[in-house]
């Protein structure tokens, strides 16, 4: 809660770091690709789209998790790159 709080209440200096510049630009490709691929789900699923929508969430879900547990397998080693 402390750091949340800092993060709140810190003064803003107007500059843009790697960080923000990344999130911007990861925010852009995700949200766009969302709104690109709506309506080519539209299209194949009809009605059915949010649970489409849902097993695709479930499937990123499951290969995030497998690609959290071939890292911490290998650690050191360079995980899954």
């Amino acid at each position: 809660m402390g750091s949340l709080r800092s993060l709140l209440t810190r003064s803003r200096s107007g500059k843009l770091g790697i960080v923000e510049v990344v999130a911007m630009g990861v925010g852009g490709m995700v949200s766009g690709g969302i709104y690109a691929v709506l309506g080519v789900a539209m299209r194949q699923a009809g009605n059915a789209v949010s649970v489409s929508y849902l097993i695709a969430g479930v499937i990123t879900l499951l290969t995030a998790y497998s690609y959290l547990k071939f890292t911490l397998h290998f650690g050191e080693h360079g995980g899954v790159f």
